[in-house]
């Protein structure tokens, strides 16, 4: 039986909230079964949001747990990637923003 798991949505991926996600992260990465992120609601992210989600797709790629992107890329996440020189070109949707965070630490 597929299931897909239910999808983590946050408003805010944020320095003033990055301990309490990297605890729901760090949960849902126990599991084993994979993790669904859904940026639909994410409004705010900082530099610290980004390290988080580095981080996340780090231990999910070395634990060997599937990590999917959707919903819509905010601009201001896109913006943010570009800005901290993270990404060259455009990250307009959660499937190129999920290979660009599992590519960073090499991959696939």
């Amino acid at each position: 039986m597929n299931t897909t798991p239910p999808a983590l949505s946050f408003e805010r991926i944020t320095v003033d909230c990055v301990n309490d996600i990297r605890t729901i992260l760090l949960e849902n990465l126990e599991t084993g079964s994979g993790v669904v992120l859904d940026f639909d609601k994410t409004g705010t992210i900082d530099l610290a949001g980004i390290q988080l989600l580095l981080a996340f797709f780090r231990d999910a790629g070395q634990r060997g747990v599937p990590v999917q992107c959707t919903g819509t890329l905010c601009e201001q996440l896109v913006g943010r990637l570009k800005l901290f020189g993270f990404y060259g070109e455009a990250c307009d949707s959660p499937e190129k923003l999920c290979e660009a965070l599992k590519s960073y630490f090499g991959e696939r």
